[in-house]
């Protein structure tokens, strides 16, 4: 994190999943992903690419059935489509341990309760961005607009008390990406007519 930047309580939980999920490098996104084993499709841009990472990664964090490994593994070649060729493999196997984790997060734990129906929704919504610059391989795209809200749901999410009050937040995506112009720019590349992310460090980690 950026200059000893603070964020709420939301935005660390939230942004600790990102960074596991994208550690192994990055993802590039379509509006919709593709199915597991398709290639994303060659005539979206670069800010196509972009809005449709957020849009899957918020599937991925909110899938009712994540705890099934099927699932999982669908999820993870999907996300594992948007980095580029050489790294996917790697990729696939690290998102598949990622969202494991994920799903069997216990958060009743935190105040000494086991096994409560209790999950984090995590919802990306980016609803402008720019086209900084791009040439034939190369492009810049900035987020500019967009929020990110963090909630705990299920039958017993009213037992976390003053911890969902915590958690149960609402910013803007500015906040996640930090407080500089620089940091909401991703930097993707084109290969074989497909724009990839480049480099997770575009996201301020």
């Amino acid at each position: 994190m950026r200059k000893n930047q603070r964020r709420p309580l939301s935005m660390l939980v939230m942004a600790l999943l990102v960074a596991l999920l994208l550690s192994a490098c990055g993802g590039a996104t379509t509006e919709t992903a593709p199915p597991a084993g398709q290639a994303p499709a060659a005539s979206e841009g670069p800010e196509d690419r972009v809005k449709g990472f957020f849009a899957t990664l918020s599937e991925a964090f909110n899938d009712p059935n994540l705890s099934d490994e099927a699932r999982r593994t669908e999820l993870s070649d999907r996300l594992a489509n948007y980095v580029e060729p050489s790294e996917q493999a790697q990729v696939r196997s690290d998102l598949q341990q990622a969202l494991a984790e994920y799903a069997a997060a216990d958060f009743g734990s935190m105040i000494g309760e086991e096994d409560l129906d209790i999950r984090l929704e995590v919802r990306f919504t980016v609803t402008e961005t720019r086209l900084v610059e791009e040439s034939a391989d190369r492009a810049k795209v900035e987020v500019l607009e967009g929020t990110i809200s963090t909630r705990l749901a299920g039958a017993d999410a009213e037992q976390m008390g003053e911890f969902a009050q915590m958690i149960n937040q609402e910013s803007s995506i500015s906040e996640f990406f930090g407080e500089e112009d620089d940091d909401r720019l991703i930097d993707l590349i084109k290969i074989d007519n497909v724009w990839y992310f480049t480099d997770v460090s575009d996201f301020g980690f």
